[in-house]
């Protein structure tokens, strides 16, 4: 990659922009999986890659993070030869320290950056007092966003090192501030500290994780204290001890705990070096001692100087460069970290998939062996019903009409006398007779209160049936909530039932829908129970308040829920042939009124068909009116799998999309 000093690039760089988008898509999607936690922490980070992009310009930035009192300061103050920040045995910062270069000669100084964005100029003293806490309140240090110093000093020409407060600290929010300086990703290098006999211990690790998430050979591991109490014995070099560099030395330990996070191990003693830095600045000239130069080796400081010298280079543009290098190998881990949780947003979409149609299967199941005999079973009970009431109809239309005949038997009297034009005249007298024939019925129907009982047995028919199948629904949801066990079958109930079929091959999966169906059964069986003591109390109240006109009401208002019913009966006289009609008169009254009785009576299953066609929907209803919430849930189930479907497919492409992109950017890192 071409060196240059201007950082337009990264503004109008396609890959990054197409980062920003595909990050975008896949935080909806890791969203609508439900896998808002630490995996997916830089995923839901939709920020991070404009705070990167802004910073391309800035100062490399080292950041120094580790468990309390593993060598931070001891580390700063050794690359810096001087003891500015004071080390302790004890918790020490408590607030982040920023160091950085100020112009060669200038007077160094310090900032506190508070909060509320204010800053406060001070001297390096005051600073450096204010960030241990043994001499300033919590409560004021937590004021406090940074701590800013500004030093004379030939390392931070070009970079910046920020200093963290340790994991493990008296208090969680003082951890708190080091993880979430981490998470905002302001550093181009991670240098990690450790003492020889804690070094990288999987817990310490898990706290950083998911702020290490785009740090790919990003974190250099330091081990200090390395040359304690060994410090003038030349003969020793820790890079040949094997409780540092054998099969289950620190080394080792570092590498299976940070793993891809690694880059480097720096076998360091903090004390050692700052007092060799020391007389190096008094006397530059010592830098050309064998001896001195094997110490500074054997101290780990030419190994932390060849570590950053490869990151940085030695030059100004180098170090631009390394800085363009370090957004692109982090757009890179980005870019992989986005595809990693797309991997599990796959995986998490998938499996609510499965279970829509665990449940949408389940449901078909009762639908087919529970739902489907109760609806057989009561479209029976229907055409039994209508059977019955259609001998009672044709009995009460044959008797009425026979009635109506022998009463107006007149009325033919005059077929006999009409000798020119008889068949008008009959004609009119047979329908004179059809009218009388149907008022006689419709008020011998009345009378019998054919119509209403119709609708309540009906209405009874449904209920029994309702309560039949909310046992056995109560039973697959009894079967659910007993996991695997198989559901027992009462004795009392014929082989074969439902509960008996289905057993328990329906698990859980099914709980959330049944209980709906039995709730809206509840429902309804309630509700038909307070309509009939409505109904009751009504017709009571109608005969203490308003006698007769009460009662003409209430018959009124009954006879509105069974006009559904009256459809079921077309009350004419089957239409006699003229001619058959005079001869029967000729007969007599008497055999009349009985062959329309007999025509009446072999009508019966024509009545029994019509009846049953009036009666079947209004019962259906009341099976369809408890289920409808179930189907409700059913079709939210449908639209569900379809959607997680779709989305589980979109995560599999934009994982695709990022994957390539992330070869991309390493492309462009080596080029």
């Amino acid at each position: 990659m071409a060196v240059s000093n201007s950082t337009a690039w990264v503004h109008g760089d396609p890959r990054i922009s197409l980062l920003r988008e595909l990050n975008k898509d896949a935080s909806s999607l890791v969203t609508d999986a439900g896998l808002s936690d630490a995996r997916n922490t830089a995923t839901l980070d939709l920020d991070w890659l404009d705070r990167a992009v802004s910073r391309v310009s800035s100062r490399f930035t080292i950041i120094v993070i580790g468990h309390v009192s593993s060598g931070k300061s001891s580390f700063i103050n050794s690359l810096l030869g001087r003891k500015l920040l004071v080390p302790s045995d004890r918790p020490t910062d408590g607030v982040v320290s920023v160091l950085q270069g100020t112009a060669p000669g200038k007077e160094e100084y310090a900032e506190k950056v508070m909060r509320d964005g204010t800053i406060e100029r001070c001297t390096i003293v005051e600073a450096t007092r204010f960030l241990r806490q043994q001499e300033t309140p919590s409560e004021h240090q937590l004021r406090c966003r940074e701590v800013r110093l500004f030093l004379d000093e030939p390392w931070l020409r070009e970079l910046r090192i920020v200093n963290t407060p340790g994991l493990g600290d008296r208090l969680d929010a003082f951890e708190k501030v080091a993880l979430d300086y981490l998470r905002d990703d302001a550093s181009d290098l991670v240098v990690w500290t450790f003492f020889p006999d804690a070094a990288a211990n999987a817990a310490e690790v898990g706290l950083f994780h998911e702020q290490l998430l785009r740090r790919k050979g990003a974190v250099v591991g330091v081990v200090t204290r390395c040359l304690e109490g060994r410090e003038d014995d030349s003969s020793y070099d820790p890079r040949r001890d094997l409780a540092f560099v054998g099969e289950r030395g620190v080394l080792a330990a570092l590498k299976k705990n940070l793993g891809q996070y690694l880059r480097e191990i720096v076998l360091y003693d903090s004390h050692a070096v700052r007092r060799m830095v020391q007389r190096m600045r008094a006397n530059p000239d010592l830098q050309a001692d064998e001896s001195f130069s094997a110490d500074l080796r054997r101290s780990g400081y030419l190994h932390i100087r060849e570590t950053l010298t490869s990151l940085l280079g030695e030059t100004h543009d180098q170090h631009q460069e390394a800085r363009r290098a370090s957004l692109l190998k982090r757009c890179e881990a980005h870019a992989a970290a986005v595809a990693s949780s797309l991997e599990y947003a796959e995986r998490a979409l998938q499996q609510k998939a499965k279970l829509e149609q665990a449940e949408i299967a389940a449901w078909r199941k009762v639908e087919s062996e529970i739902v489907g005999p109760a609806r057989a079973g009561m479209r029976v009970a229907v055409q039994k019903l209508a059977h019955e009431r259609a001998g009672e109809l044709v009995s009460i239309m044959g008797n009425s009409a026979a009635d109506t005949i022998t009463e107006n038997f007149g009325l033919l009297d005059t077929l006999g006398r009409s000798l020119v034009s008889w068949t008008g005249v009959c004609d009119s007298a047979a329908d004179a007779l059809n009218s009388k024939i149907g008022i006689g019925i419709d008020a011998a129907l009345e009378k019998a209160d054919f119509h209403p009982r119709l609708q309540k047995a009906v209405q009874d028919l449904v209920h029994e049936h309702l309560m039949k199948l909310q046992l056995d629904l109560q039973r697959v949801s009894d079967a659910g909530t007993q996991g695997e066990r198989r559901v027992e079958v009462d004795p009392g109930r014929p082989a074969g039932s439902p509960t008996d079929v289905l057993g328990d091959a329906l698990s859980g999966a099914l709980k959330g829908v049944v209980s709906a169906v039995l709730k809206s059964v509840a429902r309804n069986l309630e509700k038909r129970a307070a309509e009939e003591a409505a109904k009751a109390a009504g017709r009571e109240a109608t005969k203490r308040a308003a006698g007769k006109a009460g009662e003409a009401a209430a018959k009124k208002a009954a006879g509105a829920g069974a006009a559904r019913f009256a459809g079921v009966v077309t009350l004419v006289l089957v239409p006699f042939d003229i001619a058959k009609m005079v001869k029967d008169f000729r007969k007599g009254r008497d055999n009349l009124a009985e062959t329309v009785k007999a025509r009446y009576k072999s009508d019966r299953p024509t009545y029994g068909a019509r009846i049953f066609d009036g009666m079947w929907p209004l019962a259906e209803e009341g099976l369809s009116v408890v289920l409808r919430d179930a189907r409700t849930i059913l079709g939210q189930r449908t639209n569900a799998l379809a959607e997680h479907l779709e989305r589980a497919n979109r995560a599999a492409s934009l994982r695709e999309s990022l994957l390539s992109l992330e070869q991309q950017f390493a492309t462009r890192t080596r080029e």
